[in-house]
């Protein structure tokens, strides 16, 4: 999986509203599992990671360890996201909140 790829097919769903659990969370292990081989959220570029944290949020992903990842990616790319990925960032946070999803990661 590449992770443009992974990201770019999870925000696609999200848009669509294919809700769609077992594919979700099949894409998201393949998320960690890249992140336990070579690839890390520094090979997720800004907006990826933040498709990524609006995706999660839209499709009330409930996968603990996503969420911390996806936290430590956004906290690592903060920096050089746009106004837009701010947004979907702010959304997930948002969600986060009212869904009680707390973390123990960087933007908690």
């Amino acid at each position: 999986f590449d992770p443009q790829h992974v990201a770019n097919i999870v925000h696609s769903l999200a848009v669509l509203g294919i809700d769609d659990p077992e594919l979700v969370s099949h894409l998201y292990d393949n998320v960690l599992r890249m992140r336990q081989t070579s690839l890390l959220q520094r090979d997720f570029n800004a907006q990826a990671i933040a498709n990524l944290a609006w995706s999660t949020a839209v499709l009330n992903v409930r996968h603990e360890p996503i969420h911390r990842w996806i936290a430590a990616g956004c906290a690592n790319r903060i920096s050089e996201m746009d106004r837009n990925c701010l947004s979907q960032v702010h959304q997930y946070l948002l969600s986060c909140e009212l869904e009680g999803i707390h973390g123990d990661g960087p933007l908690s």
